[in-house]
This record gives structure tokens, sequence and C-alpha cells, in this order.
């Protein structure tokens, strides 16, 4: 009698877990502290040289929030109310690609596929939907989010933070004292920690709050939110 065959094992169906592993900045320990909680919420676009220490306005507007930098470094992906921008270093020109209701936040590009990004994406609830966004195309595919995972929620939490890893280099927003005319104030700063050396204040902000910081694929620029004074 011939032997039935083997029951082929079902196919690995991919958790939100791995899939945000896949995109730029994201750690597979993720932390579900809360940064500073006064840092801006929207502000003009700056950059910071890593190596320098120097830091740059790439926009003379405001209004922007949650800025990533392109796979290849020449550009930001921000967003401006509901409209997804991209900015460009070199030219500090503007374009506008897409307007999308209820998009809350950028989070990094796929390591996979350049011309996806990671969004959060408001629909009506309290909690964000992660989602993935083409760039070319201006699709939106849901990731597979699973409100009664813990693993799931853990690192739906890490996306809402601002705390991002890039290897060893990792970024995060703190706040610190600064002493005014008025006394003492609370600002909130960008750091990054580079492998074992102490962490670097690397936006320098003394007088309004910085945050939502992106490293650069080459590792070199921070880009991040000072807000309007």
């Amino acid at each position: 009698m011939a032997q039935s065959a083997k029951a082929k094992k079902p196919a690995h169906k991919e958790t939100f877990w791995e899939w945000a592993l896949r995109f730029s900045g994201i750690s597979a320990n993720p932390n579900t502290l809360k940064s500073a909680g006064d840092e801006p919420a929207s502000g003009q676009i700056w950059l910071a040289d890593v190596t320098s220490g120097t830091t740059r306005k790439i926009t003379p507007d405001t209004g922007y929030r949650s800025p990533v930098f392109s796979p290849d470094g020449a550009s930001i992906l921000a967003l401006k109310g509901e409209d997804v921008i991209r900015i460009s270093i070199a030219a500090a020109r503007t374009e506008k690609l897409y307007s999308i209701s209820g998009i809350s936040k950028l989070i990094g590009f796929s390591l996979d596929d350049t011309s996806e990004v990671l969004i959060l994406k408001q629909t009506g609830k309290s909690t964000p939907v992660p989602a993935q966004l083409s760039i070319t195309t201006g699709a939106i595919t849901p990731l597979p989010y699973d409100p009664d995972s813990a693993e799931d929620r853990q690192m739906l939490e890490h996306l809402q933070g601002w705390q991002r890893e890039y290897g060893t280099s990792i970024l995060y927003v703190k706040r610190e004292n600064f002493q005014a005319l008025s006394g003492s104030i609370e600002i909130a700063n960008v750091f990054l920690k580079i492998d074992d050396h102490d962490p670097q204040n690397i936006s320098h902000c003394d007088t309004v709050n910085c945050g939502q910081p992106s490293l650069s694929p080459d590792k070199t620029q921070v880009v991040f939110i000072k807000a309007s004074p």
C-alpha cells in the first residue's frame, strides 16, 4: 500500500513584529518608555552634522513633523498636516507627494524596498494603525497588527515613541535644565549615543524644544524638528 504523502507544513505567516523589523531605526528589543512629553508637535526641519556638531535649518517655514531620510540620504520625507512632503537637502526644495487622511507619523523606510515607508495612521480609534506607504504609488497596505498580542502592543508603543536604533547608534529625546532670565527651564533635546561612547546632545536647543529625530543612512547627519520660537 502506498504511503500517503506527508502533509505540508503551513507557510509561516509573518507577524507585525517581524514586519516592523524590516524598517530602518526599529529595535528588536523595543523600548516602550515615552520620550520627553513637551517636545514639539511640529516645527521647522533642522539638520545636525554628527562629526562637527553643527546644526542648520532646512525649511524656512514651520508646521512640519516626523522627518525621515530617504534611503539615498539626498532628501527628507516629512508630514505637514496630512500632506506627505519631500524636501531636497541640497536645494531645500519642497514637493508635495500625497495627502493621506489620518496619517500621523512617518517612522522609516524599508530595508528591503526603498519605495516603502512605515507609517502610523489614525482611523477614529485611540490607537493608531501601522501601515506601509508606497512612495511610488501612494498605496497604503495595512500591516498584520494583532491588538491581542502583547508583543505587537509593545512594538506599537515603541513606534509611537521617538527612540530609534541604527546598529550601534541610538537616537532619543531627553529634557535638560537650562538657566534662563526667568529662572530654570526644561528643554527637550535630541541625543545620539554611538557604541560605548557617552551620549551627545546633537540638537543644541536651549530656548525651544527639539525632537522627532532620524539618522541618515551613512550615519553622518541627524534630522530633527525644532519648535517655532
